[in-house]
C-alpha cells in the first residue's frame, strides 16, 4: 500500500512541475523495485518466480531448484532493462523514452523468456541418454 501511495505522490508531482523528468522516472523506479524484488526472493530462498508457478503448477524438487537457480538469470534480465532505461533518460530523447518506457522493455522480458524456456525444454527437461557398451 505504501508502494502505491508513493507512485501517486511521484504522479502528482510530476503533473505540477513544468518539465515532467519526475513522470519519465516513473518508469525506472518501477524497474528498481522489481529488482529488488527479484533479489530480495532469491537471497531468502524463496523466489517470487516459485511463488507465481505454485499458484498454477505442482512442481517437484528438481522443478523447484531449477526455478530458484533461474532466479539469477532473472536477476540479469531486470539489470539489463535498469541499464537500458538509464540509458534512454540520458539520451535525452523523449520519443526514445516514450518507445522503450511503454513497450520496448517488454520486448526485453520476452527476450528472456524465449531463452528460459529454451534452456528449459533443451537442457533441464533433456533425458540423459545411457551409453552401452
Amino acid at each position: 500500500m505504501r508502494l502505491l501511495f508513493s507512485f501517486l505522490c511521484i504522479l502528482f508531482i510530476a503533473y505540477f512541475l513544468e518539465d515532467f523528468v519526475v513522470f519519465k522516472f516513473l518508469p525506472l523506479i518501477i524497474s528498481i523495485v522489481f529488482t529488488y524484488l527479484l533479489i530480495e526472493s532469491y537471497y531468502r530462498k524463496n523466489s517470487i518466480i516459485l511463488k507465481f508457478a505454485r499458484k498454477w503448477l505442482t512442481i517437484d524438487k528438481k522443478e523447484e531448484l531449477y526455478i530458484h537457480k533461474s532466479t539469477l538469470f532473472w536477476i540479469f534480465i531486470a539489470f539489463l532493462n535498469l541499464f537500458l532505461h538509464v540509458g534512454v533518460l540520458l539520451l535525452g530523447n523523449t520519443t526514445y523514452w516514450a518507445m522503450y518506457a511503454s513497450f520496448g522493455w517488454y520486448l526485453i522480458f520476452a527476450f528472456g523468456g524465449v531463452l528460459q524456456f529454451l534452456h528449459r525444454k533443451f537442457v533441464f527437461l533433456k533425458e540423459p541418454k545411457c551409453v552401452q557398451k
